[in-house]
């Protein structure tokens, strides 16, 4: 036998707009910039996963998942991201003891979603803070992080580190202090980066 197969093929369907659902604390921009479909594109359901995926792995979510809603506009569908927030920041206490320090213990404070400007909970875009500070008889060391991963709106991360060691020995004491400035941006391939720094130093 002979077997035919008649195609006739549809119209392709656009995105309509693209809606974000369930971020009650995170900033709308701080998601849409790192979709990679967008209002007016052919819909493509490779790229949509991608974007769920990359979301997912921000780090600030529980659950992420999309889907599509149709539109009075023919051949238009609406894209829409549900996102559950979870807790991004931590706070870390301990205490110890060892034959050279005796007595020690340290202090972290870290927020994966912080936000320099977003007064009172500074929480919600996208930014990553962290304060340590560790003590003891002898050893004292105090560091603090920040990086914007979109500086000025833009692929570019932009770090700063600002630390300060003092280790006091039987014979001799150390100070030392310093602090570093980089900024970022992704190569072509996924997961490429190149990172600049420029650091200073002060060792006493």
């Amino acid at each position: 036998i002979d077997v035919v197969f008649a195609v006739k093929e549809g119209r392709l369907t656009k995105i309509g707009n693209i809606i974000i659902q369930g971020n009650t604390l995170t900033k709308d921009k701080v998601i849409r910039r790192e979709f990679l479909v967008y209002p007016g594109d052919i819909f493509d359901g490779t790229k949509v996963r991608r974007s769920e995926r990359i979301i997912s792995n921000l780090g600030y979510f529980s659950n992420v998942r999309s889907y599509h809603v149709n539109t009075p506009v023919p051949d238009q569908k609406d894209l829409i991201f549900e996102v559950k927030e979870k807790r991004t920041g931590n706070l870390m206490l301990g205490m110890g003891f060892s034959s050279i320090d005796r007595i020690m213990g340290f202090i972290e404070i870290s927020q994966g979603n912080f936000d320099i400007f977003g007064w009172p909970s500074f929480a919600g875009g996208g930014q990553k803070l962290k304060l340590y500070v560790q003590f003891g008889s002898r050893r004292k060391n105090y560091d603090f992080s920040f990086v914007e991963p979109c500086f000025l709106d833009k692929k570019l991360s932009l770090g700063l580190d600002f630390y300060k060691s003092e280790v006091s020995y039987d014979d001799y004491d150390i100070d030392r202090s310093g602090g570093a400035i980089s900024l970022g941006m992704p190569l072509p391939g996924y997961g490429n980066r190149i990172r600049l720094q420029y650091k200073l130093e002060k060792i006493a």
